[in-house]
């Protein structure tokens, strides 16, 4: 189910804390690497990073 937009960035950001987390657990041998599966989601969150970056620039250019 999809956050409540007022919920959404509070939300999303524990998430993304909990996947870097992640990654840092598998960095630190602490955890198994991710599964070809797992592996494909966090590609597609790396990209998307990349384009929310540029959309909060972008968003912040208009506030200016």
């Amino acid at each position: 189910m999809a956050n409540m937009s007022y919920c959404r960035f509070r939300n999303t950001s524990i998430d993304f804390e909990d996947c870097i987390n992640g990654l840092n657990d598998i960095i630190n041998g602490e955890d198994d690497a991710l599964s070809p599966d797992k592996l494909c989601a966090a590609e597609r969150i790396y990209r998307m990073c990349e384009e929310y970056m540029e959309a909060f620039e972008d968003m912040n250019d208009l506030m200016r």
